[in-house]
């Protein structure tokens, strides 16, 4: 079963590793890998000011984190 739950700060590691997957970086808008910095600015703005319109939502399974869903 998956079960999903908001992120938090402590996610922004795991985050950060998914995001710039190569995997990920092809397939996404932006192939560019991402700074780290940027990075750190963006779970500021989406994951601590927890602005409803910018939810990151971290689906788990098994105990573990499976992927990350944000609502467009």
């Amino acid at each position: 079963m998956i079960s999903l739950r908001p992120a938090d700060m402590q996610d922004a590691d795991r985050l950060f590793a998914w995001r710039n997957d190569p995997v990920t970086c092809a397939n996404s808008r932006s192939t560019a890998a991402v700074p780290r910095e940027d990075h750190d600015r963006w779970m500021k703005f989406n994951v601590l000011l927890g602005q409803p319109e910018h939810a990151v939502i971290i689906a788990e399974a098994l105990g573990g984190c499976v992927g990350v869903v944000r609502p467009c």
